[in-house]
């Protein structure tokens, strides 16, 4: 059985901990034998000034010393609900791997602090968990709050998907369908749209605003238009974007959305049946549990 050195990354840890909380329960409820990386730095994202564009190698030893961590407590997978901490730590755990020099590099500089690599660590988004390691069928098993009725919008972004000689062949980066199929096992019905594989803007709308907004705000109006209930991400810089942002993005456009966006972790938990007030919904600025109720009759529980 695989164990698992859960990385929450900071987004879901500090600005949306709902998140954090939802994926916490998930784990438990599916049976993951995981513990928290509690000491881990923040993966130093990537673009726009990020810490990989500043400084590469500090970057590399950064992350490794997380990779680190969750190999020296026996962990086989570090586990993670970010796009961008999946990228950034798959992109640096593979040049470690392929590059034995960098790696010895690397754990010179580690070993001051009593840290070694040996490369023997996987880096996991849960969408990964879950398609890999529990596998549809047990996940359809796991169904107690069938999402029948509701046609819901998969937003994969970039990081899940691009550069594709980083994350392999696990899904195709420009027609994807692997979020697709677990909103399919859970019950309810993929919304095929224009702009799912789209950028939400996050690392460029400190300092270019308004273009975000409009992109943004293409991508939830296409989905709105092929009749999505609500849109699912597995990244909380996404969510963060396409839910706390709505408001100026309806500003920005001059329309009005309200279209719901909910994390991976919140859907599957809602499905699975815990308990809907430890999802954190109610810290979302477009509610999502109008919608959800629909599937259970209008009771919750």
């Amino acid at each position: 059985m695989n164990k698992y050195a859960y990385f929450p990354g900071c987004s879901a840890l500090k600005s949306a901990t709902e998140l954090d909380k939802s994926s916490r329960l998930v784990f438990e409820s599916l049976g993951l034998d995981f513990f928290p990386l509690n000491d881990a730095a923040c993966c130093g994202s990537r673009e726009c000034g990020g810490l990989r564009v500043q400084d590469e190698f500090l970057s590399i030893v950064n992350n490794a010393r997380t990779l680190a961590m969750a190999e020296k407590a026996g962990a086989s997978c570090l586990l993670n609900v970010c796009s961008t901490c999946q990228l950034v730590l798959k992109e640096v755990n593979n040049e470690l791997r392929q590059d034995p020099l960098l790696l010895n590099k690397v754990n010179a500089i580690l070993s001051s602090i009593g840290m070694h690599y040996a490369g023997t660590v996987e880096v996991k988004h849960l969408l990964h968990i879950v398609l890999d390691d529990i596998g549809l069928d047990r996940m359809r098993q796991k169904v107690v709050r069938p999402l029948k009725g509701l046609n819901i919008a998969p937003f994969y972004g970039c990081h899940l998907l691009r550069p594709s000689k980083v994350h392999g062949n696990f899904d195709d980066p420009y027609k994807p369908c692997s979020l697709g199929q677990i909103i399919e096992a859970l019950g309810a019905t993929e919304v095929i749209y224009e702009g799912a594989t789209g950028c939400c803007g996050f690392h460029s709308i400190i300092t270019s605003k308004k273009p975000q907004l409009i992109m943004s705000g293409q991508h939830l109006l296409a989905a709105k238009k092929c009749y999505a209930d609500l849109i699912v991400t597995p990244c909380p810089l996404c969510h963060t974007v396409l839910d706390s942002y709505q408001p100026s993005i309806e500003n920005e456009i001059k329309r009005r959305i309200k279209l719901p966006i909910i994390h991976l972790s919140q859907m599957i938990g809602f499905a699975i049946g815990i308990d809907s007030s430890s999802l954190g919904f109610s810290h979302h600025m477009i509610n999502p549990l109008e919608i959800l109720q629909k599937t259970i009759g209008g009771k919750l529980y």
